[in-house]
């Protein structure tokens, strides 16, 4: 995977906001996470250090940051105000004008002092809203999908952010291909009926498996009303 092509797209997703901030939240999540990674960091925001999870099927409840642009240090170990950084710890710069924005933590063994890279994306009023879904492909494939009634496309590297596929809560048919390397045929990776929550954002990803098939998946933010799934 091209880790800097992904990059800037996906801060390209970074929406800039105009205004005094009212405050600022964050929420972190490692879908790739390895085996070997740790299940607890520190995420350092120029003050203190927050001691964070790193969990791999959901995100980390949310995070109060202080305003104004930041640099966040992502720490196997607390550091102190005004303390030396590790010197190859994942960084990620945040801009003023976001207030509530997402780190996804992408694996990187060859960092030895945490195996991870930072990409924020912005998660601000306007991007993605209540029942729409930020999809972020992280392979070199080119994925198709049939979500509901409507079509996805989603180029390598890239992220597209895609409308509610039903208009209230339900399950939907959703049917997943992929275009190795963007070339070529395409083969299927999954059909499967899921649950839509018409109150959520939702963030969906695409990932190397290890395997042939990449792994696609979403997740629900739950900080707003949620309606809850019924029971099988």
């Amino acid at each position: 995977m091209k880790y800097l092509v992904t990059s800037i797209l996906l801060f390209s997703c970074l929406t800039a906001f105009c205004g005094e901030d009212k405050g600022r939240t964050c929420r972190i999540i490692f879908p790739d996470r390895p085996h070997t990674a740790p299940r607890v960091a520190y995420l350092f925001d120029g003050e203190r250090s927050h001691e964070v999870d790193l969990p791999s099927n959901n995100f980390t409840a949310p995070i109060k940051l202080p305003t104004g642009e930041l640099i966040l240090v992502l720490s196997p170990d607390p550091v102190p105000a005004n303390g030396k950084l590790p010197p190859e710890a994942p960084v990620a710069q945040i801009a003023t004008g976001i207030s509530d924005f997402y780190l996804i933590l992408v694996s990187d063994p060859e960092n030895e002092i945490m195996p991870a890279r930072i990409l924020p994306v912005d998660q601000g009023s306007e991007r993605p809203g209540a029942g729409q879904t930020l999809w972020m492909n992280l392979t070199e494939h080119r994925i198709l999908g049939t979500l509901g009634d409507q079509s996805l496309e989603l180029p390598a590297g890239e992220c597209v952010v895609a409308d509610a596929p039903l208009p209230a809560s339900g399950y939907f048919k959703a049917e997943f291909s992929y275009q190795p390397k963007s070339e070529g045929e395409t083969f299927p990776v999954m059909r499967k009926s899921w649950w839509f929550d018409d109150a959520s954002t939702n963030l969906g990803f695409v990932i190397e498996s290890g395997g042939r098939l990449p792994k696609i998946f979403t997740f629900r933010d739950r900080r707003v009303a949620v309606v809850e799934e019924p029971e099988d």
